[in-house]
């Protein structure tokens, strides 16, 4: 419930973001097959993405879920909820975030019930293993020559990706 001073103006706000919600775009999350190797750059990228869009409450896998009634804030945590789920069904194929997609598609906290679970699966020390080593292969096979069907650029650009990413996973790069 929002009351005291302003309180109008921040009902406003609230309403203004719970209609801008149906203009999002969900194929801006990224497409992603379930691999855990391609879990850090997902996830990096979708994390943008929502608190670009102003869902900052969905990607904090902490936040005490609400208490569900009548009020401005809930709705609009439900349509965010809705969206995200919506978006995921769209992107995420495959895999266990298939799994926690069906799960979650009947609640009101799905969208957030779903990115926790994805997040809290393939952030276990197995699976950040298994990114590892998947990175690792990858980073291994990257070659470059003057035969290539790409530029530098985008070679260095794939290379950063992939050091972002082992990273991410909690890999120790160094500088050699």
């Amino acid at each position: 419930i929002i009351r005291g001073p302003g309180s109008e103006k921040l009902k406003q706000i609230v309403q203004k973001q719970i209609e801008n919600i149906t203009k999002f775009d969900p194929s801006k999350i990224p497409h992603w097959k379930g691999g855990p190797g391609d879990y850090p750059s997902v996830k990096r990228k979708t994390t943008q993405i929502l608190k670009h869009l102003g869902m900052e409450d969905i990607v904090n896998i902490t936040l005490a879920e609400p208490a569900a009634d009548q009020s401005l804030s809930y709705t609009l945590w439900k349509r965010q909820n809705e969206f995200v789920l919506a978006a995921f069904t769209l992107n995420f194929v495959g895999g266990q975030p298939s799994v926690f997609i069906r799960e979650y598609s009947s609640d009101d906290s799905g969208g957030w019930k779903c990115f926790k679970a994805i997040v809290t699966h393939f952030e276990s020390p197995a699976n950040r293993a298994a990114a590892i080593t998947h990175l690792m292969g990858q980073l291994t096979a990257l070659i470059y020559s003057n035969c290539s069907n790409y530029s530098m650029v985008q070679h260095l650009t794939k290379f950063q990706g992939f050091i972002q990413d082992l990273n991410d996973s909690g890999h120790v790069t160094d500088d050699t």
